[in-house]
């Protein structure tokens, strides 16, 4: 017969190898609870460094677009066309004039430009096409000045005067000396500009020296560019002088714009003009509604 103590140390005997068995069980229960953790915290690490990747990629592809803005002009629609006009030339040449011609009736020319003016844009419809015209007038004596205010406008996202958005050069030259508004109104004697006209024309060849070219064209040559225009301004000044005259007495600057328009297969036209008047400035507006870049076509080279 089984004693009391034997019963007793049974007891006690699968009492603790109960115990073990469920200390056992709770370690490697507890081992199992450690290793889902390890492997929750893994794909939480996972899913963050892949959050953290996304991320990173998204603030890399803004940074690279907002870069891509500063060099690439405002998008258009696919029934319109942008054409981004720089006007140059020593000042009293007309430039402002000019601009009130063609695009903006606001336009003071009596009021000097001091260094470089963005104007208001212009938009014109014709045959359905919106034409959108960006211009701006730079006075000018200093290159350096040109080019300072160009790179500023890198600095402008979706700028239409990037670098590699433009698509006309102006070069705005004269016959006659800035003279007072009234004595032109008053269609006053001008025969003592008659006698002067040459020096003032070789004013503006000193002024576009080759060096000068240069810088503009290294400058703004690009896929974009598409038109050049010499613009001999105040035709209706000089009536008793015959246009081959003119022509020939710029001679020179007209031939540096020829070679330098012909290395890069851009267009250029030579026009003896009035901005005050009007005459010959529907070829201008002919040549720039034409040399105007449609959609999918203006992404700088």
């Amino acid at each position: 017969m089984v004693g009391i103590s034997e019963v007793m140390g049974a007891v006690g005997a699968l009492s603790i190898t109960a115990a073990g068995l469920l200390g056992v069980e709770l370690k490697k229960r507890t081992v199992q609870k450690q290793e889902e953790l390890l492997e929750k915290e893994k794909e939480l690490e996972k899913l963050k460094t892949k959050q953290k990747q996304e991320l990173e990629k998204v603030i890399e592809e803004t940074r690279e677009n907002y870069a891509a803005s500063l060099y690439e002009p405002e998008v258009i629609n696919e029934n319109e066309k942008r054409n981004a006009i720089i006007i140059v030339g020593i000042g009293g040449s007309g430039k402002t004039t000019l601009i009130k011609a063609l695009f903006d009736q606001t336009a003071n020319p009596n009021k000097p430009t001091l260094a470089f003016k963005q104007c208001p844009p212009y938009h014109e419809f014709i045959n359905s096409i919106k034409y959108n015209y960006y211009i701006a007038d730079y006075q000018g004596q200093n290159i350096g000045g040109l080019i300072t205010n160009l790179l500023r406008e890198q600095k402008k996202p979706n700028s239409p005067l990037t670098l590699g958005a433009i698509n006309s050069i102006i070069f705005m030259v004269d016959v006659v000396e800035p003279i007072d508004p009234d004595v032109r109104h008053k269609n006053a004697n001008l025969t003592e500009y008659s006698d002067k006209w040459r020096e003032r024309v070789n004013k503006h060849i000193k002024e576009w020296s080759p060096t000068a070219l240069d810088a503009i064209f290294g400058l703004v040559t690009t896929d974009s560019l598409k038109y050049v225009c010499l613009f001999i301004n105040k035709k209706d000044m000089l009536p008793n002088v015959s246009v081959d005259d003119v022509l020939q007495e710029y001679q020179e600057l007209i031939t540096n714009l020829r070679l330098r328009t012909n290395r890069e297969s851009i267009e250029y036209s030579i026009l003896y003009a009035s901005a005050q008047n009007g005459e010959n400035l529907n070829q201008l507006r002919i040549q720039l509604r034409k040399n105007s870049i449609g959609y999918n076509q203006d992404k700088p080279s």
